[in-house]
């Protein structure tokens, strides 16, 4: 959506996100219409790129912390992910290659389940979630430094 755009910072990359024309379509919506949007960011970056889009359209931001559950001896390549809640969504090539050693996947799951706990904990506070996403449409928001996209 917004291919080789430069920003100066990430407040910077949430105002130019949210000039967009397509998300200013939502702007302009109708508060019964908009309330249908929100704002999902991943931490660190990507919160403040999806706080500055939120308050720039008018939407709820909220938090996802997914983690990444790094290969063994390869620690750069994911052969999957799992949320603060122990949700697991494996990578289907790690799969097909038979890469998921379940003893050493194991403790990797549950060191990162507890990462994202302490990371859910910083960020979130005493904050409740959203209730529920049902019929929302999310927008979801990273900044992408780690993998440059």
């Amino acid at each position: 959506m917004a291919n080789n755009l430069i920003f100066r910072d990430r407040i910077d990359a949430g105002c130019q996100l949210a000039a967009h024309p397509e998300l200013q379509k939502i702007k302009s919506l109708p508060s019964n219409e908009k309330d249908s949007y929100l704002v999902i960011s991943l931490p660190r970056g990507g919160t403040v790129v999806g706080d500055e889009l939120a308050k720039q359209l008018g939407l709820t931001h909220d938090l996802v912390f997914p983690r990444k559950i790094p290969c063994p001896g390869q620690p750069e390549f994911a052969i999957g992910a799992v949320s603060e809640l122990g949700d697991v969504i494996w990578n289907d090539y790690a799969i097909e290659e038979n890469l998921i050693d379940k003893s050493n996947v194991q403790k990797n799951k549950d060191k990162q389940i507890q990462e994202a706990k302490r990371r859910k904990e910083i960020y979130r506070g005493q904050r409740k979630p959203l209730e529920s996403l049902n019929g929302k449409i999310a927008i979801l928001v990273d900044d992408g430094l780690a993998t440059g996209i």
